[in-house]
């Protein structure tokens, strides 16, 4: 009896002792993240004050249809909605990109996202069954991608009155904005020590932070998240979307786990029914990093942040209804048998509309 006692008090500290240092490493991604975006918002503004590059900006940000296309392509390339999506808030506080071009960036970021879980299932087409399950769940992710993508298409073009008819009181609006942080104490600070007169320097720095924070997050925190998800993926419960926002949220990015997810209904380990919830989960990880981004920085950016933030939540009415899930999930089933009787429309569907199609657009316009 003693030798028990002793053991559960000895391992209690070892099991708080833990978390708590997860903690540390979660509010030290913070700072750093605030910190990144901070230093970005400054640097993108020095750089705008550039005769030419101020000409170059005024054209592109008043361009929807290519910011779409560039949010697609970067996000098929760097396989990070999270960060791409905050740095499009932040180029919107900076008065680079104007209400319609950072909403159609951020469809065309939402959009690109749904190839991570296509090259995924790729992994797998040397094993039949494996494959169409995998291409299953890949068209289970794109569906609840596009729904939200659909909803925030009338903002492009309609931004300014939709958001006066729509959006939440101007209190609320400048609390938000409240930045504790200060992007005007880090200014001055650069300014102090000479490194503002180097824009394009703090422009770099500042990405690299960002990309910093996502690879220190994976670090930090992959580990665990994996464990939590095999434990629970098997469940049919909707605490896993709020386990799934969490980790999205934590880790930066929702590409680890969607993979995840991938192997793991490849492998027998869940069905798409099981899936569902954490899909859901990961996309509204997603706005609450937009909306994190969007802390202490313009009215504009904050009302982008908060209307990508609530049109997220919009797939999670799935769950209302068994009805509407069964229809999801079946014309994923669906759509997954069709991209697997045809392996050469599957690949010609990546690469023409992720890669060839925006480069060609962008080339263009």
């Amino acid at each position: 009896m003693k030798n028990t006692t002793l053991t559960t008090e000895l391992s209690i500290p070892k099991f708080t002792s833990g978390y708590f240092i997860l903690g540390l490493k979660f509010i030290l991604l913070l700072i750093l993240f605030f910190l990144g975006t901070n230093i970005l918002l400054v640097a993108v503004r020095e750089l705008a004050q550039e005769t030419l590059l101020s000409k170059v900006i005024l054209y592109q940000s008043y361009q929807p249809f290519l910011a779409f296309f560039i949010g697609i392509i970067l996000t098929a390339i760097l396989h990070s909605c999270n960060l791409l999506g905050a740095i499009a808030i932040i180029l919107v506080s900076a008065k680079i990109l104007d209400t319609s071009s950072a909403i159609a960036a951020l469809i065309g970021i939402n959009i690109g996202t749904t190839i991570n879980p296509m090259l995924v299932s790729f992994g797998h087409i040397m094993r039949k069954k494996n494959f169409r399950k995998a291409l299953s769940a890949s068209m289970l992710h794109i569906l609840l991608n596009f729904l939200p993508s659909i909803l925030l298409l009338p903002f492009i073009y309609q931004a300014e009155y939709l958001f006066k008819a729509y959006f939440f009181p101007s209190r609320f609006s400048s609390w938000w904005s409240f930045n504790l942080w200060g992007e005007q104490y880090i200014e001055n600070f650069l300014q102090n020590i000479g490194l503002l007169s180097y824009p394009l320097l703090l422009l770099f720095s500042a990405i690299a932070i960002l990309f910093g924070v996502l690879v220190l997050a994976k670090l930090f925190f992959k580990e665990k998240i994996a464990s939590i998800i095999n434990q629970r993926i098997r469940k049919e419960s909707k605490e896993n979307i709020a386990i799934a926002i969490i980790a999205s949220f934590i880790l930066y990015s929702k590409s680890f786990i969607i993979k995840y997810l991938i192997n793991s209904i490849s492998n027998n380990k869940a069905s798409l029914k099981q899936l569902l919830p954490w899909l859901l989960g990961a996309n509204i990880g997603t706005a609450f990093t937009l909306l994190l981004a969007s802390w202490g920085h313009s009215e504009q950016a904050i009302h982008i942040a908060f209307l990508y933030f609530s049109f997220s939540f919009f797939p999670a009415f799935l769950f209302i209804s068994a009805y509407l899930q069964n229809k999801f999930i079946w014309l994923a089933r669906y759509l997954g048998g069709m991209m697997h009787r045809y392996h050469l429309a599957s690949f010609l569907y990546v690469l023409i509309f992720f890669f060839i199609l925006p480069l060609l657009l962008i080339y263009l316009f």
